[in-house]
């Protein structure tokens, strides 16, 4: 019968950064290629789950969508009849000429639009994210140096 010593002297020595023989490192290997199967196998169930998850959220964004429009179209329909009562009420109440009427709420719809546009725009005129497009800055500078 070999000895131990015997079975391990055919086998060619490496020295590792810790001293590991050839057959160590071939279980290495071994461990890495089951590690990576592994790591395969998750990222497959991930994708299914989220391939499934993705057609579901479609299908919410798409009716969240279709009811916002429904909202929307809903709601021009009121400003519309607001505007007409506004152009009938100038002309029962000031007795005013229809033309009139309708230029006055012409006019008073532009100035709302002047008054909230101006409004908007002073908004969106303040930089985004300042306190972090300035860590940032100062991370990418820290890294050239």
């Amino acid at each position: 019968m070999e000895s131990n010593s015997d079975t391990y002297a055919d086998e060619p020595q490496t020295n590792g950064a810790n001293g590991a023989n050839g057959a160590n490192g071939a279980s290495y290997a071994g461990h890495a290629s089951r590690l990576m199967s592994v790591a395969g196998a998750l990222l497959t169930v991930h994708l299914e789950v989220a391939k499934h998850e993705v057609s579901e959220e479609q299908a919410r964004i798409v009716r969240g969508i279709g009811l916002l429009v429904v909202s929307w179209m809903c709601l021009f329909t009121v400003i519309l009849v607001f505007q007409a009562v506004s152009v009938l009420a100038l002309h029962e109440l000031f007795a005013l000429r229809w033309i009139y009427c309708a230029l006055i709420t012409m006019g008073a719809d532009f100035f709302m639009w002047l008054l909230l546009r101006g409004l908007g725009t002073r908004q969106l005129k303040a930089p985004v994210l300042p306190a972090t497009r300035a860590m940032v800055r100062k991370t990418i500078s820290a890294l050239r140096n």
